[in-house]
C-alpha cells in the first residue's frame, strides 16, 4: 500500500441537530504529524484554511501558506503568507500553529 504525498485533514467545525452550529474550539494545529505507529511516514503542515463566521452557509476563509524555494538551503527558514481576497501578507510559524477557533482545513506534505 502507497502513502499519499499529500495528507488534507478536515476539522469537524459544525454540529447538525436542530440548527446548524460552529464548533469554534481551540484546535492546536501540529507541524508534523507521524500516521504509521513506527513513526516512518512523517507530513509537515504546509497550509491552513480558515472559517470566520457562525454558520457554515456563510462566512470568510482565509488560507496560511507556506512558501518554500526549490534552491532554499537545508534548514533555511521557510515564509508563511496569509491569504485574504487580494490581500497577501507575510505571517510566523507561531501565529500559524498557534491554538485557533477558525482553523478548518490542514494540508499536509510527506517529508
Amino acid at each position: 500500500t502507497r502513502m499519499p504525498r499529500v495528507l488534507v485533514v478536515q476539522l469537524a467545525r459544525f454540529e447538525f441537530r436542530a440548527v446548524m452550529r460552529k464548533v469554534d474550539d481551540d484546535i492546536a494545529v501540529e507541524k508534523t504529524v507521524n500516521i504509521t505507529s513506527d513513526g516512518s511516514k512523517r507530513f509537515e503542515l504546509r497550509g491552513v484554511v480558515h472559517h470566520y463566521g457562525q454558520h457554515g452557509d456563510c462566512g470568510h476563509y482565509v488560507c496560511d501558506v507556506l512558501r518554500r524555494s526549490p534552491s532554499r538551503p537545508v534548514g533555511a527558514p521557510s515564509t508563511w503568507f496569509r491569504i485574504s481576497d487580494a490581500i497577501v501578507r507575510p505571517t510566523t510559524e507561531v501565529d500559524v500553529l498557534r491554538p485557533s477557533k477558525t482553523s478548518y482545513l490542514l494540508f499536509y506534505d510527506v517529508v
